[in-house]
């Protein structure tokens, strides 16, 4: 897979823009964060392996699911019940302003 990389990348507060939304009250309450989508789709198109990772419980996949495929996200992978944590501190961590993107934009 020589060139291509591994993308991770989160729901709630990245490829939303309100972290946390989800929980109150369903995913007709996540609005999507455009820019963010937008980079993803690029990248999947360019040939990398995007999978989505997310600490939603694997009880609400479906729903998860139904608002990837509503707003177009592309992906390879859905991997439910991520370590909640309040900081991750990771050596391949990439912020969103490095992408064109802010939260909550």
């Amino acid at each position: 897979m020589k060139g291509k990389k591994i993308i991770s990348v989160d729901i709630d507060g990245t490829l939303t823009i309100d972290n946390g939304k989800f929980w109150k009250g369903g995913i007709d309450n996540v609005k999507p964060n455009k820019k963010i989508i937008n980079w993803v789709r690029n990248q999947y198109w360019a040939g990398n392996i995007i999978i989505i990772y997310t600490a939603r419980k694997e009880l609400h996949r479906p729903e998860t699911q139904a608002w990837l495929d509503k707003y177009v996200v592309w992906y390879h992978a859905l991997v439910m019940n991520k370590l909640r944590a309040d900081i991750y501190l990771d050596d391949r961590n990439m912020k969103l302003n490095e992408i064109g993107g802010k939260k909550n934009e």
